[in-house]
């Protein structure tokens, strides 16, 4: 998932936690395809907790574009498998 320090693998086995990072890809892939921070703002201010870790959602435009230049979004890799299964 994006977070304002780049793209983070978060493990989870909560089915809620991973629906609400699911939301999020959407929106970020809307903002992505349409230039339109809309469904982005649902996501302004939120994180989830995961691991004992916090993750916050990237929603700053700037920040966005900033890492997709950058090559650093990776939406291919939102189910990678752990080297456990």
């Amino acid at each position: 998932m994006l977070t304002p320090k780049g793209e983070e693998i978060v493990g989870t086995t909560s089915s809620r936690t991973a629906s609400r990072i699911a939301e999020y890809n959407n929106a970020l892939r809307a903002y992505l395809i349409t230039g339109n921070p809309r469904e982005l703002e649902h996501f302004s201010g939120k994180s989830i907790r995961s691991g004992g870790q916090v993750y916050q959602f990237a929603t700053d435009r700037r920040t966005i574009d900033r890492y997709v230049r950058a090559g650093a979004v990776h939406f291919v890799d939102i189910y990678a498998r752990s080297a456990a299964i």
